[in-house]
């Protein structure tokens, strides 16, 4: 029998395995081992997050189209004129636990509905002259995919540094030695806007911290925004599609723009277009700009 560790890796790099199983599995190991923040971080991940939107994981950010409920022609997309609060109201967080969003992305749907807390809704209303009407925000589920794609990368990282100081597991148990290890480490999930990141600091004196998979090369993301845009028409995209990839894009030139932008936004923003560009069928220009975002974000 391999070594859970293993088992671990080999379960995160297959995509037939669903991110809850994979969950479990990691829960078992962080609970044999004691890592309780990363204990902590798998329960969120399991039973939702019942934190700010601001604190959730930044590959569980979304940002979608605010509609509101027309009895003649349904959901109808919402224009906001001013664009600081259009962008408050486009962009929101998945929190729910990973089988649900697995279960609302097995319905098929190519959309999700969020609602908005009934403050929002009602300031929504006020603005307008109509009857009391819902208002909802509408988002790909290829953003929802992203979210579980970013847990899968977490574990694998986690697993593949767990391999790395020497822990492997004998079937489903851990050596003393395995467990001193665990102990002389701390395995912490960042959360706070750098993307799904782990971040590993040794408990020693002269500790070191690192950051797994946070470096990008801006300037080969500036070069490649125009071979993006240029090529959208190009791409088998529906509406409500091609307007998230192009959110993304704005989302990603306002960080390129800033003294230091934020590369994990830039990151889960990349993700997300990835995400969106494989629901296209068969096409050859989207398969060449998800190689070209994926080299992006492996260099």
């Amino acid at each position: 029998m391999k070594p859970i560790v293993i088992q671990l890796q080999e379960e995160a790099l297959d995509p037939e395995v669903k991110v809850s199983d994979l969950l479990r599995k990691a829960f078992v190991v962080a609970s044999k081992l004691e890592i309780k923040e990363f204990k902590k971080w798998i329960q969120n991940e399991l039973n939702g997050y019942n934190i700010h939107p601001d604190d959730v994981p930044h590959y569980r950010k979304i940002v979608g189209v605010v509609k509101s409920f027309n009895p003649f022609h349904g959901w109808m997309p919402v224009v906001i004129g001013n664009e600081e609060i259009a962008d408050r109201l486009t962009r929101n967080s998945l929190d729910q636990g990973v089988s649900e969003i697995e279960a609302l992305l097995s319905e098929g749907n190519d959309f999700l509905m969020m609602s908005f807390p009934s403050s929002i809704e009602a300031t929504m209303n006020s603005w307008t002259d109509r009857p009391i009407t819902q208002f909802m925000l509408s988002f790909s589920t290829a953003q929802a995919s992203a979210a579980l794609e970013g847990v899968r990368n977490v574990v694998l990282q986690w697993a593949l540094k767990l391999e790395k100081d020497g822990i492997l597991g004998g079937g489903l148990s851990f050596s003393a030695k395995e467990h001193e290890i665990a102990k002389s480490h701390k395995y912490v999930i960042n959360v706070d806007g750098n993307g799904a990141n782990v971040m590993i600091q040794d408990n020693s004196d002269n500790s070191t911290q690192t950051q797994v998979n946070v470096s990008l090369d801006l300037a080969k993301i500036r070069e490649f925004l125009p071979t993006l845009e240029g090529n959208l028409d190009a791409v088998n995209l529906d509406h409500q599609q091609r307007e998230s990839v192009l959110k993304e894009i704005t989302a990603i030139k306002d960080q390129l723009q800033k003294p230091e932008p934020d590369k994990g936004f830039i990151r889960g923003s990349l993700n997300a277009i990835t995400a969106i560009l494989r629901n296209t069928a068969g096409s050859l220009i989207a398969s060449g700009l998800i190689h070209e975002i994926g080299a992006i974000l492996s260099a």
